[in-house]
This record gives structure tokens, C-alpha cells and sequence, in this order.
């Protein structure tokens, strides 16, 4: 790997500083999806190119520098009385890594407290490409394993409908536990 995957030029990572810093340098979206507040760093077509790498190990490096440019600049300045579990959804490792496990992992902070494998999906269901009624007639049936502070934030690549979202805090808040807000890295929506 000797090129930035954007711009082409000479890079020993996979998106050159120039890249990062430049065309993506992370902006910050707001979405309420009924009573879930979501923030976002990029519009998935910004980035959807690279988002297509998550299927692939080199996902896991893109993803990283990703996270770091975003989530981690999200955690360092963000202000709580508490601490809060960043929890990612269905955090199962697919082609040698987990892509929401690397978002939440970027969160890690005084505040903010990653905890993996506890947000699986029992239903393997895949939404890529579905609508919104497929989402809603096929559930992904969470089984959440609770996580140890009260406030929590779910932490996933991309959202869409939000269906995921909706059914994971529905999940954790049946079990008591609060749910902040989401974070993701796009917001399909434009």
C-alpha cells in the first residue's frame, strides 16, 4: 500500500493526511429519528465508497482513520457528569474485525466507556438495500447484555431509517438502562 485510496498520491496509510484534513474532515449532522437523537460525521455520499471497504480487512484500517478523524475528536470534547457505555451494535467479527466495535473503540475517553459483544442481533437478517417496511417486518431481535453504567450511547456505521437504532435503544431501555443518543459515522439521509 503505497497510495491514498482518495487522491492517489504517495501515502504509507490508506487515506493520506491531505485527505483526512481536506475533503474528509468530518462535519457534524443532527437527526432525530422519533424520540433518538443521532449524530453523524459525514452524509453517506461522501463517503459510501469507502464505507464499501468494511466487507474487506483493509475496511478495518479506512474505518480506523475514519473513527479517529470523528468519533475520537467527538469524545475528547465532550462534557458529562458521568460516565457513559458506548455500546456497538451487533459488534460480531465479519472478514477479521468488527466495523462498529473500531467506531466505539474511537469513543474511548474519560466519559465515554466502549463495551463490545453486548448488542448482538439473533437475527442474521442483512438490510443493505431493503426498505423500510422489509426492516420493519423482519427485526433484527437483539438480545442486549446490559452494560455497566445506567447511560448509554449505541454507536453503528451508517444510518438509514433508523429501524436498528429505534430497536436496539427499545432493547436496552427494557432492561433499564438510558439511552442518550446514537452515534454513527453517515447519515444516509440527504
Amino acid at each position: 500500500m503505497l497510495g491514498c485510496i482518495v487522491c492517489n498520491s504517495f501515502s504509507l496509510r490508506h487515506i493520506c493526511r491531505n485527505c483526512m484534513e481536506g475533503a474528509l474532515a468530518p462535519s457534524f449532522f443532527t437527526r432525530d429519528i422519533e424520540d433518538l437523537r443521532v449524530f453523524s460525521f459525514y452524509k453517506y455520499s461522501e463517503i459510501s465508497s469507502l464505507i464499501h471497504y468494511k466487507h474487506k480487512l483493509a475496511g478495518s484500517f479506512i474505518l480506523r482513520q475514519l473513527a479517529n478523524n470523528s468519533f475520537k475528536k467527538f469524545a475528547q470534547n465532550f462534557e458529562y457528569e458521568s460516565k457513559i457505555s458506548a455500546i456497538p451494535i451487533d459488534d460480531n467479527t465479519k472478514n477479521g474485525y468488527s466495523h462498529s466495535a473500531i467506531l466505539a473503540n474511537a469513543l474511548k475517553s474519560d466519559i465515554f466507556i466502549p463495551e463490545y459483544k453486548s448488542m448482538r442481533a439473533k437475527n442474521g437478517v442483512v438490510y443493505a438495500g431493503q426498505t423500510l417496511e422489509f426492516r420493519k417486518n423482519n427485526p433484527r431481535d437483539f438480545d442486549f447484555k446490559g452494560a455497566r453504567h445506567k447511560d448509554i450511547v449505541l454507536v453503528d456505521d451508517i444510518v438509514t431509517t433508523g429501524t436498528t437504532l429505534l430497536e436496539a435503544k427499545a432493547c436496552a431501555e427494557k432492561v433499564g438502562h438510558d439511552v442518550l443518543f446514537a452515534v454513527t459515522l453517515a447519515d444516509a439521509k440527504e
